[in-house]
């Protein structure tokens, strides 16, 4: 029903027009001071009308510019979203893999052979120093015995 309405009123504003302009065509066949005005007012509508044309043209166009902007950036956000996944499963694969390694068998055997040398080798040191201060010999004054001993005062603790 409301349909129907909106046709007839259209086609009603349709027939106005139409009759206003054949009246309008009719004064300005007259030819009288009266006719002249209204092709000026024609003019100026005109003017307009091809204003606002180019207006709703350029609007148009406009929107068709923010649009792509938009894809763009919604495409440019999806992009940003998986390389960040990207970087945070690569991420989490180091930190399991560096888990991985400092929990492996034979890391920790080696660390516990490493430190088994590093005391051997504090031990040696140790009775080196011990045999040269009971020999009672003036190292200080032997170059190279002194390059020795103060060798032997490295601690390996700390590598």
């Amino acid at each position: 029903m409301e349909g129907v309405k909106i046709e007839l009123e259209m086609k009603t504003l349709a027939l106005k027009r139409v009759q206003v302009a054949h009246a309008l065509q009719k004064r300005v066949e007259k030819n009288n001071s009266e006719s002249e005005s209204i092709m000026a007012i024609l003019k100026n509508i005109l003017t307009l009308n091809c204003s606002i044309l180019k207006a709703q043209q350029q609007t148009r166009d406009l929107e068709e510019k923010m649009l792509e902007i938009k894809k763009k950036r919604l495409m440019l956000k999806n992009t940003g979203r998986k390389k960040l996944l990207e970087i945070q499963t690569e991420n989490k694969k180091r930190k399991d893999d560096l888990n991985l390694l400092k929990n492996s068998a034979s890391i920790t055997n080696m660390k516990k052979n490493l430190q088994k040398e590093i005391d051997t080798t504090t031990i040696i040191q140790n009775v080196f120093q011990h045999i040269v201060m009971a020999a009672k010999i003036d190292w200080a004054a032997d170059p190279t015995l002194k390059a020795i001993i103060l060798q032997l005062e490295k601690n390996f603790n700390y590598i």
